[in-house]
This record gives C-alpha cells, sequence and structure tokens, in this order.
C-alpha cells in the first residue's frame, strides 16, 4: 500500500467505508484494495467527500441511478463503478442466501 495517508490516517479512512449497505460496503473495499496508491490529494478529498454521503446516495452514484454532476467525483466515480463488477454475485450473510446484483446499464 504505497499511499501519502499514515496508518492512522488509512484506518480512519477504511473504517468510513464500514456501511450499512453489504454491497456498497464490497464495492468500497474492493475499491480500497485495487486504488489506494492512487489516492491522494484532490482524489482523496473527492474520495472523502463522496463519503459524507448517505449509502443510498453513493450507492446510486456507483449503480449510474444518479448522474454524477460534479467533475471533481466524476474519476473517483468511474473508479467505483469498475469495481462493481467482481461484485455481482453478493451473498446476504443474514439470511444466508446469494442475490444477483444487477450489471450496469
Amino acid at each position: 500500500m504505497n499511499t501519502l495517508l499514515d496508518t492512522e490516517e488509512w484506518n480512519r479512512l477504511r473504517w468510513q467505508c464500514r456501511r450499512g449497505l453489504l454491497e456498497l460496503d464490497l464495492v468500497l473495499e474492493r475499491f480500497l484494495e485495487k486504488h489506494c496508491n492512487r489516492l491522494h490529494g484532490e482524489r482523496l478529498s473527492s474520495f472523502q467527500t463522496l463519503l459524507t454521503y448517505t449509502d443510498n446516495e453513493i450507492w446510486d452514484l456507483i449503480r449510474a441511478r444518479t448522474e454524477c454532476r460534479d467533475v471533481r467525483f466524476a474519476e473517483v466515480v468511474q473508479w467505483m463503478r469498475e469495481c462493481l463488477a467482481p461484485h455481482s454475485d453478493v451473498e446476504d450473510t443474514a439470511v444466508g442466501q446469494t442475490r444477483k446484483i444487477p450489471d450496469l446499464p
């Protein structure tokens, strides 16, 4: 993990990625694994701002149900969308079932 964040900041960021929506948790976890080296400066600031949004607002951006109108967030949102594909089948641990998440349009 070659990032400009120190350990405490990194742990705080990972904690902020823990959400109430399982699907969102999985996408954000994958996002951090894949893009942590690219999160610095304005990209990091954009990601941190996105994390202040509600779960449904973030999920709608990732699923392209809501258009990303702010150009500052466009790159980070696109990276998050790319992290959706590996999680198209998500196990619902609360009920022990697997549900299909539709692919992006």
